[in-house]
């Protein structure tokens, strides 16, 4: 499984990505016009992401306009909604607001900070990418 993960805070990034490891071949970028950029190459390249976990608060460029660009370019490159990326939003914001907008924009489900293992392997198993 490839997996891309987008975090700018150092601990958070870590921590994810201490656990996706064990998932698979992890990408790692600290902001969204990187993220942007790595989904765009990996599509190009016939090698596309399974996973991204996105923050949604980065200073460069807010998660939620980073997944629209996402879905945008599944879009612009004829892939079915049933093959598109399932997507992760981090947030360390609870309000019912902020999450119902990021599933409104295409997310699959959302991780609260702070998290742990077993949540990220739960969230995994209903997104039917793994079987622990």
């Amino acid at each position: 499984m490839r997996i891309l993960i987008v975090e700018d805070e150092f601990v958070s990034r870590e921590k994810i990505h201490s656990i996706m490891k064990n998932y698979g071949d992890c990408t790692v970028v600290e902001g969204g016009r990187a993220a942007v950029i790595s989904f765009k190459n990996a599509l190009r390249n016939n090698s596309p992401f399974h996973v991204v976990t996105l923050d949604i608060s980065m200073p460069d460029m807010d998660g939620k306009d980073v997944l629209r660009q996402i879905r945008d370019a599944e879009k612009a490159n004829g892939i079915r909604h049933e093959d598109r990326v399932k997507v992760l939003m981090l947030t360390a914001h609870a309000d019912r607001g902020n999450i119902q907008g990021c599933l409104k924009t295409g997310c699959d489900d959302y991780l609260l900070k702070p998290f742990n293992k077993e949540i990220v392997e739960e969230k995994l198993k209903n997104l039917k990418l793994t079987d622990r």
